[in-house]
């Protein structure tokens, strides 16, 4: 099934690339906070759900543009490189932070791989912070990370 999930505000799923911080669950960034907001509004939706609120919020969206219609429409006005028809033929997971994605203002998160398992990949290493990752590679708007959780390699 298609999923996006889109947050009040998405600095907790982005909190190593943009310096946000806040507490979410058990999990404490220790950086400064501005901005964030506490989620209090339903946040899943399937991406073909009419309705998404895709021009008045920040956005998290959870697969490539093979699977979600989303992440199709930003690469195919050209804000995401990778179309279903030309993604690498190389099994990989990217995290990428497109501003003015859907209007001005307003950003996305694309966490995407060339499969699940990629995908999967992408979302851990949002979640626990880009470990290993170069403060180079931390200052960019997306990265690619194969590997493991464990041992993630980024490019």
């Amino acid at each position: 099934m298609n999923r996006i999930i889109w947050f009040a505000s998405i600095c907790i799923a982005i909190a190593f690339l943009s310096g946000c911080t806040t507490i979410a669950s058990d999990v404490e960034i220790d950086t400064e906070i501005e901005g964030c907001e506490e989620i209090t509004a339903d946040v899943v939706y399937v991406d073909d759900e009419p309705g998404i609120p895709k021009t008045s919020r920040d956005l998290v969206l959870m697969g490539g543009p093979c699977i979600n219609t989303l992440v199709a429409d930003l690469a195919t006005s050209g804000k995401f490189p990778y179309t279903c028809a030309n993604w690498p033929g190389r099994d990989f997971g990217r995290v990428e932070l497109i501003e003015d994605a859907f209007a001005s203002g307003y950003t996305a998160l694309v966490i995407a791989g060339t499969h699940a398992e990629q995908t999967d990949l992408a979302a851990r290493i949002v979640q626990q912070g880009f470990t290993g990752a170069s403060a180079t590679k931390l200052a960019g708007s997306s990265v690619e990370v194969t590997g493991t959780v464990s041992s993630p390699a980024y490019s």
